[in-house]
């Protein structure tokens, strides 16, 4: 008995000094408060801040009248390539947790619910999930989005309606402990790159556009599951009263909800990552027209 457990602790300290993993690089120069953190809250619903922004939201309506490609281009694209292009720039806000440890992302992914019927009450909701790169213009970006958006929608299998058809065949004993064993690779950096890159919860951020169902925007909770520091919500757009230079005006308003893992980094980069994500809403012609080498991070 003894041994055994000897055994399956060395076997676990040895596992534990692999530190690599397909999506991301570890980053090792950090506070001894802030690896404590990973230890005190060691999950992200109990690591989840709020924020809340409202966005003037005429200048956004006006770029997307000028840039669209068709009725099926409008705000989920723009929130993504504005988001996209804040994670670029703002790169520490790029960063997840996993197995105690603190990594930043290979590149920028953004995954965003969507109905796979359009205005369908009855229909499921899908995750698609894109890359953003800012070396890409605003049109083709908003391609490459409606091609995901496309293939969910044509109602052939994508990878994650075949990983959930397994999974969901198999007996609850079983399936209990298959999410035990996928956590523990997960923990331990043995899970493949390619489940990675096609699981929509292993990402930067999620996005919620609930305008598109006309609805008002929520606080959404973090998942357990994957390894998403960031859920944003967007609401409908609405006339509001809003109070500029001492004078109050009835102006278009588009309301977010913001919910972060503040492990990834504290409060002060929030809130400038924030404040970029509303300049680029904002002032989208100024900053998603500019082109830019590349949003690729490396651990060189």
């Amino acid at each position: 008995m003894l041994s055994t457990i000897l055994i399956l602790t060395a076997l676990l300290i040895v596992l534990s000094l692999k530190k690599s993993r397909p999506d991301g690089f570890l980053v090792s120069e950090l506070h001894p408060y802030r690896k404590l953190m990973f230890y005190i809250m060691p999950g992200r619903t109990e690591s989840q801040v709020f924020f809340r922004r409202d966005i003037h939201a005429q200048p956004l309506l006006d770029y997307l009248e000028k840039n669209a490609q068709g009725e099926d281009t409008g705000l989920t694209h723009l929130l993504l390539a504005a988001i996209g292009k804040t994670l670029e720039e703002h790169h520490e806000m790029n960063r997840f947790i996993s197995g105690r440890n603190l990594y930043q992302r290979n590149g920028v992914w953004l995954t965003f619910s969507m109905k796979r019927k359009k205005l369908d009450q009855k229909s499921a909701i899908a995750l698609a999930k894109t890359r953003y790169t800012s070396n890409h213009s605003f049109r083709d970006f908003c391609q490459q989005v409606s091609t995901e958006i496309d293939i969910n929608r044509s109602g052939t299998k994508t990878y994650a309606d075949k990983e959930f058809d397994f999974f969901t065949r198999l007996p609850r004993p079983l399936l209990n402990v298959g999410v035990v064993l996928f956590r523990f690779a997960d923990y331990y950096n043995l899970l493949p790159g390619n489940f990675m890159e096609n699981d929509g919860l292993y990402t930067s951020v999620v996005l919620a556009n609930l305008g598109s169902l006309d609805m008002e925007p929520g606080y959404h909770h973090l998942f357990e599951w994957g390894n998403c520091p960031i859920f944003i919500t967007a609401g409908k757009i609405s006339e509001q009263a809003v109070a500029e230079d001492g004078k109050i005006s009835a102006k278009k308003v588009l309301p977010l909800r913001i919910t972060y893992d503040e492990r990834i980094d504290d409060g002060l980069t929030a809130r400038a990552a924030i404040h970029k994500l509303v300049k680029v809403l904002e002032e989208p012609g100024k900053h998603l027209d500019q082109q830019a080498s590349s949003g690729e991070l490396s651990s060189t």
